[in-house]
């Protein structure tokens, strides 16, 4: 399950800022016993460092805004 994760959030991170990391290549390392949480460590260091194209980093944000501009 972990790998899905990384690799849906790596693609959202691809796709929305100037990261150029590659969604396959975090999915599979995270897959790995013992260096899935080395590997996740780095990727989120990685992830913290792109800088994106909107306001909002991660889906959870849009969401949560979509749902704020309602109310």
């Amino acid at each position: 399950m972990l790998p899905a994760l990384v690799y849906k959030d790596a693609w959202y991170v691809r796709t929305h800022s100037d990261w150029d990391g590659g969604p396959a290549y975090w999915a599979l390392f995270a897959a790995l016993p013992f260096l899935n949480l080395g590997t996740i460590g780095l990727y989120f260091w990685r992830r913290s460092r792109a800088r994106f194209f909107d306001k909002q980093c991660s889906m959870t944000g849009s969401i949560a805004a979509k749902v704020r501009s309602l109310l």
